[in-house]
């Protein structure tokens, strides 16, 4: 795998045809729509959301009763009074491309599903145990990782189904394994890989059309040490969000969430949180995520305009208990899991 500097990377990216900035109005309502979960002799109808596209169509996994009581990889297309049920036993559904080929994970292995749900499953690296499909795009580019019995390995897939897997962090120096979480339709990928030498786990972006990856940088601490840095989100500008570490004194950590703007770490604001991570952009370049008041509290929220908000401050009714905004899509719409194991799809009204 080619291992590129920050200025070649960013040189590629603009090649791509990066797209212009959106604009998009200040969301300041919105109006939530609960997902139904699988309805079953217990009543036990609980949901986890991973991923909506432009559409408004959403993916993740819901507890079932029957066969046998399990996690079962779902597909909610939009307006959809039950889920459609994607793997045969234990699994996830992961990512979502524009398109509606769904990536996850099913009892026998990593795999990818078509829009009319027929699965085809991934192999893993030579010599692996299996893999498992984080994401998807519309031109079918996979990304995910391979497992051995005791590492992880950021795997891609360049020619979908049809083709075999490559090693990531093959020619990054220093790496040894990792994960990919996301691609952009235009064929961005992000996540993570673990390194020899500190950091020990740094944001990695890869471009499929060149194979180049690049290195994020994390925020710098105590005695100028540089944290571990987690990519989750890209959006189609670039744009990269995640998680960064911050050194502090005493060997702690403050966990913060940031973005990458043409590959530099930003700190967004906290408002009155004391932490937290984003977790997906849109073009606009809303970010959403959660923010941590403590442990024990975990909170939904949305950084738009250069502020932090609640979400559940922003829908008309008592608060819902959302927890974590997991994905937004370009028309504003934010996939987010609550309280009580619910998910929900946030609209905004405009």
């Amino acid at each position: 795998m080619k291992y590129t500097s920050a200025f070649a990377f960013a040189v590629i990216l603009l090649a791509a045809g990066g797209a212009s900035a959106q604009t998009c109005p200040f969301t300041t309502e919105f109006e939530a729509t609960l997902l139904p979960g699988i309805q079953g002799d217990f009543g036990i109808a609980e949901t986890e959301g991973t991923d909506i596209n432009e559409a408004g169509e959403a993916v993740g996994s819901a507890f079932a009763e029957q066969p046998a009581l399990a996690w079962r990889g779902v597909r909610w297309p939009v307006g959809a009074t039950e889920p459609q049920i994607l793997t045969d036993g234990m699994g996830r559904v992961n990512g979502l491309s524009d398109n509606r080929l769904a990536a996850g994970e099913d009892v026998a292995g990593g795999s990818l599903w078509d829009a009319d749900n027929v699965r085809t499953l991934l192999p893993g690296l030579t010599g692996h145990l299996g893999a498992v499909a984080t994401d998807v795009n519309s031109n079918g580019i996979i990304v995910g990782w391979s497992a051995t019995a005791h590492d992880l390995f950021p795997a891609a897939w360049p020619d979908g189904v049809d083709g075999e897997p490559i090693n990531l962090v093959e020619g990054v120096p220093a790496a040894f394994g990792g994960l990919m979480r996301r691609i952009s339709e235009r064929g961005i990928a992000v996540g993570e890989m673990t390194f020899f030498v500190a950091p020990f786990e740094r944001a990695v972006a890869w471009n499929a059309a060149s194979g180049a990856v690049r290195v994020l940088p994390g925020l710098i601490g105590f005695n100028g040490a540089e944290g571990d840095t987690t990519a989750i989100g890209v959006n189609e500008r670039g744009l990269v969000v995640g998680q960064s570490y911050r050194p502090l004194a005493g060997g702690v950590a403050a966990i913060l969430p940031v973005a990458w703007p043409r590959g530099q770490v930003r700190a967004l604001p906290l408002g009155g949180f004391g932490g937290g991570t984003a977790y997906d952009v849109n073009d606009c370049g809303t970010v959403v995520g959660e923010g941590i008041i403590n442990v024990f509290d975990v909170r939904a929220v949305i950084w738009q305009g250069g502020t932090v908000r609640q979400l559940d401050d922003l829908h008309a009714g008592p608060r819902l208990g959302l927890i974590s905004a997991v994905a937004i899509n370009n028309a504003g719409q934010i996939l987010v899991n609550g309280g009580g194991q619910q998910t929900w799809i946030l609209t905004p009204v405009l």
